[in-house]
């Protein structure tokens, strides 16, 4: 098994660089309640047909470790996507591979 990843652009020949905005979810830190941002997590590869949608989830780390428990579950491409800022933020490629 081969394990591929990366961050995505959110356009092409760019990276997205501001900073998420929070739209759903409330954590609490030492110093207040912060809001955390949603995110959806796919199975497929980003910008490719066929992708379709798995769950949404509050907060990017949850979105990575719930996509890291998906691929090892039921291998193959997911993205994470940020709806706010409309761009892909996470790739994973658990996609078997045999060697030459």
């Amino acid at each position: 098994m081969h394990l591929l990843f990366f961050s995505c652009p959110t356009h092409i020949g760019a990276v997205h660089t501001k900073p998420p905005r929070p739209t759903l979810g409330l954590e609490s830190t030492g110093q207040g309640i912060m809001m955390l941002q949603r995110f959806d997590i796919f199975l497929g590869r980003y910008l490719e047909e066929g992708s379709y949608w798995i769950d949404a989830v509050a907060g990017l780390e949850t979105a990575y470790q719930t996509m890291f428990r998906l691929a090892v579950t039921k291998p193959g491409p997911y993205f994470i996507f940020d709806a706010s800022e409309k761009a892909c933020v996470g790739i994973i490629d658990t996609t078997y591979r045999a060697p030459n």
